[in-house]
């Protein structure tokens, strides 16, 4: 079973996952904070110039929202 206590366990999650998958596709969108990215990042449609979302920046903001989010999944078990 999979337990999500902090930030570092979806971390190692992803690293488990996704990484090798990101690495092969654009090594430049590796994570580069100290967990998760330190610059601002956006999802697109593939339309010129339109991001569909702009993720939570900068990184401790991430961390953050991640820990509440955790702690939210942690009182509703």
């Amino acid at each position: 079973m999979l337990s999500f206590d902090t930030c570092r366990d979806i971390r190692v999650l992803y690293d488990e996952f996704v990484l090798d998958v990101v690495k092969e596709e654009n090594a430049t969108d590796l994570p580069d904070g100290e967990i998760f990215r330190k610059g601002q990042v956006s999802v697109g449609s593939g339309a010129v110039g339109k991001d569909d979302h702009q993720g939570v920046y900068p990184e401790e903001k991430i961390i953050e929202a991640m820990t509440n989010a955790l702690t939210i999944l942690h009182d509703q078990i």
